[in-house]
């Protein structure tokens, strides 16, 4: 879900202007950048241990 905020000048992802800040994901982002987010739910998320683990335990 996100939770848009107050309106910031350039998109954190492209650089783009009239981005909107998002705070659910802690960055500016433009329309195209934050409906591409929305395209694709689909998408498992990253879980931070498991990237972490894989970091620690990979020879």
């Amino acid at each position: 879900m996100l939770i848009p905020s107050a309106r910031t000048s350039d998109c954190d992802a492209c650089g783009g202007p009239h981005a909107k800040w998002v705070a659910s994901l802690a960055m500016a982002l433009c329309g195209a950048c934050e409906r591409e987010g929305t395209l694709h739910p689909e998408r498992e998320p990253v879980l931070v241990g498991e990237v972490l683990r894989e970091l620690l335990f990979t020879p």
